[in-house]
């Protein structure tokens, strides 16, 4: 939900930035008719286990209840999963609070509880509160910061409750009660009414809980949903949210409340968190304040404004960044680094912590070495579960408002939606709002389906090569690498640091790679044909897949379908009956031109026209008025759109075939010269490759230049990029790599 200063330049050159920037795979969507598995708990004695919830389909997470009989605790490590008809079996996942696993097929949960000893007391649920679950935990902090523990602990321990109804139930209010039991178990007089935030000190004795999960009509839903967003629960509000649109699909605030809820079940569905662990991302908050976080939690670390308010090297993570080295057993099957210590001890910053170079690399090679089948697949699920039903689902519900349906948000729940610098008090929000957040998020849908028309799989076989020859370690070990990289700098305005220079970085790559290749082949020479199947070119890498059209044309209409939502918002700013947030209200006059702007750009995008925009947006304008004459940047969205207009081998100068590139050798102050043949290659200094940018070009009609220079249609690779060049070695080594195998193997 992002209003931020210049949200109208998102506006107008998102579709652009997304669908040329983006550097992720995503992909296809298909309609899947998905099993729904249950949860079971076996019959314990002295306590018993709920989940949360019992059902589900394959990838929903699942939380466990445990509630021990007054004086009892769970015993440590008794949990055991059944899944379908197999034998018990420990899970690393649930040896620990909080106890999670996610489904992918039926499963029965077994536990054993032991008699507490000394002055250790127990918090006991009422097992006989149906429509919902009651979790209650206690706190512990250690190394790794909080941890939820088991509902036990000596006198004062904090005890903290939180709730799970089914859907269409609530939490009534004033409810919540717990009562101090006497030496038999049994309740005394001394009950107490627990309101938000729900929590309690544990007296000296042991303690139980009741509460009533009511089922009323959809408005005292929405109500309830509202007060578990100002107490921060999330996840009862999705549910009361859900519950309510579910009994009155009609009511404005269930269809308003519901579709932000729908949105937000993206960040904690059990695929995403699994696709999300499978690329590095192994500590994804999942939960729905996520959403509203991700700017701040995750890119603001990321910016160039970093510096200015931290003192830290943009790229430098700190504490609360969202991206963490994967850990030991992270549930998703995913390949744990085994010797990620020693890489974390090699990359500190000047600060101790981290720098995002070293996590950029480490989340490569986890993206690349990882259990998953292929790229391609990582592309399809992707798109799948990130924009599939619950998204479009939510789309729908906020396209049944009415723009003059409007809600008075109070400032419990902009601070828990984390809203301080978007909103204030009594602002209003409704459809426009909705628009402008779904939009965003459709953007993004056709920015990767514009990406996954486009074949990323590689032949990864070279991953196994380093694991082999590091004895096991995945990650290979890179002190000079990672010492260069995180070299602290002296000078604010050079963000490069201290450290080698871009060139230097590839060529140590380069050497590191070749190396271990050579040390691989040499003592397995059979598998040296797997060699061309890892090269770009040889193995069609970025060569258009089969549903390239189809998805071009997905990527077309979506972009269409947000500048619709875009203009529809704005167009309800600017009438006469709008109640604006203030910040929008403060900044519109300066964005008159949107509506014209959004109205080319739809006609580009439809007729595959061009669509022209400046560098800097403009302020006070009351039209779009640029054109080839007065524009810095253009892009024809008819040839954007084209299955393979940018394949790999139509943006490299290739030999005949567009299998190979075509190599040139110079010398220091010479001229490039075509190498012909491998005897030829000893005579320069540099090795390297030309760029053909005929194709971008006719994407870019206009911006596309180099200091000031528009691009030929063809360019040597160190013009471009002067800071990379081949070393000698590196050159000869790739030449031999693309032009057979005799040449490297007898060398």
């Amino acid at each position: 939900m992002q209003l931020k200063t210049g949200y109208a330049l998102v506006i107008t050159l998102a579709a652009a930035v997304l669908l040329i920037g983006c550097d992720t795979a995503l992909g296809f969507t298909h309609e899947t008719v998905e099993m729904v598995y249950t949860v079971k708990t076996a019959a314990a004695q002295n306590g018993t286990i709920r989940a949360a919830p019992d059902s589900g389909i394959a990838g929903t997470p699942v939380m466990l209840a445990v509630n021990p009989q007054p004086g009892y605790r769970l015993k440590a490590g008794s949990i055991q999963r059944a899944e379908g008809n197999g034998v018990p079996m420990a899970d690393d996942n649930l040896r620990t609070p909080p106890y999670r696993f996610t489904l992918a097929n039926n499963n029965t949960i077994y536990a054993e509880f032991e008699k507490i000893t000394g002055s250790n007391f127990t918090v006991t649920v009422d097992d006989a509160i149906e429509g919902g679950t009651i979790i209650v935990y206690s706190l512990m902090e250690d190394l790794e910061g909080l941890k939820l523990q088991a509902p036990n602990g000596p006198e004062g321990k904090e005890i903290i409750l939180k709730f799970y109804p089914q859907e269409g139930f609530a939490l009534k209010e004033g409810s919540v009660k717990w009562t101090r039991l006497n030496a038999q178990n049994k309740p005394t007089a001394n009950v107490f009414t627990l309101d938000s935030p729900y929590s309690f000190a544990l007296p000296a004795a042991n303690v139980t809980i009741t509460a009533v999960f009511e089922s009323p009509d959809a408005i005292a839903l929405v109500e309830s949903g509202k007060k578990a967003l100002r107490r921060s629960d999330y996840d009862a509000a999705v549910i009361a949210f859900e519950g309510a649109y579910r009994k009155d699909p009609h009511n404005a605030e269930a269809l308003f409340y519901s579709s932000i809820g729908k949105l937000a079940s993206i960040t904690v569905d059990g695929k995403v968190r699994q696709l999300l662990s499978s690329i590095g991302i192994s500590n994804y908050p999942g939960n729905l304040n996520n959403m509203f976080t991700l700017g701040d939690a995750w890119d603001n670390f990321y910016t160039d404004e970093t510096y200015t308010t931290t003192e830290q090297r943009p790229g430098w993570l700190g504490d609360f960044s969202g991206v963490r080295l994967p850990d030991y057993g992270f549930p998703g099957g995913y390949y744990a680094f085994q010797n990620q210590q020693s890489v974390v001890q090699e990359s500190k910053d000047k600060y101790g912590n981290p720098s995002m170079a070293t996590w950029q690399l480490v989340m490569f090679f986890n993206l690349m070495g990882s259990n998953i089948s292929s790229i391609n697949d990582v592309v399809d699920d992707a798109l799948t579960y990130v924009f599939g039903s619950a998204f479009e689902e939510a789309s729908n519900r906020a396209a049944q408002l009415a723009y003059t349906d409007r809600f008075t948000l109070d400032q419990g729940i902009i601070d828990n939606l984390f809203a301080n610098s978007i909103f204030t008090a009594g602002d209003k929000i409704g459809r426009a709002e909705l628009d402008e957040v779904i939009a965003s998020f459709r953007l993004m849908k056709a920015a990767l389906e514009w990406v996954s028309a486009y074949d990323l799989e590689t032949d990864r076989y070279m991953w196994r090569m380093w694991s082999y020859v590091h004895g096991g370690n995945f990650l290979p070990t890179w002190p000079d690498l990672f010492d260069e990289l995180n070299r602290p700098y002296t000078d604010p305005a050079d963000l490069r640091g201290e450290g080698k220079s871009i060139n230097e970085i590839l060529n140590i790559i380069l050497d590191f790679v070749f190396s271990n290749m050579n040390e691989y082949f040499y003592e397995r020479p059979t598998e040296a044909s797997r060699i061309p199947d890892m090269m770009p070119l040889l193995n069609h890498l970025f060569m258009e897949r089969s549903h390239a059209a189809a998805m071009m044309n997905k990527s077309r209409a979506d972009l269409i379908q947000a500048i619709n939502m875009y203009a529809g918002a704005y167009q309800y700013y600017v009438s006469d009956a709008a109640e604006i947030p203030q910040l929008v209200q403060s900044q519109l006059g300066d964005y008159q031109w949107i509506s014209d702007c959004l109205a080319q750009l739809k006609s580009a995008v439809s007729s595959g026209g061009n669509f022209y925009y400046p560098q800097v947006s403009p302020k006070g304008k009351l039209s779009w008025d640029y054109t080839a004459a007065n524009a810095k940047n253009g892009i024809n969205f008819g040839k954007l759109f084209t299955p393979g207009q940018l394949n790999l081998n139509r943006l490299i100068v290739t030999e005949s075939g567009g299998r190979r590139p075509k190599f040139y050798g110079w010398n220091t102050g010479g001229t490039e010269t075509p190498i012909s043949a491998y005897a030829d290659i000893a005579q320069y200094e540099h090795i390297g490759f030309m760029f053909d940018l005929k194709s971008l070009k006719e994407v870019f009609v206009q911006g596309l230049e180099l200091d000031g220079r528009p691009l030929n249609d063809t360019e040597y690779a160190h013009v471009l990029f002067p800071h990379v060049y081949l070393t000698r070695t590196n050159g000869i080594k790739l030449y031999e790599f693309y032009h057979g195998l005799y040449h490297y193997l007898k060398n």
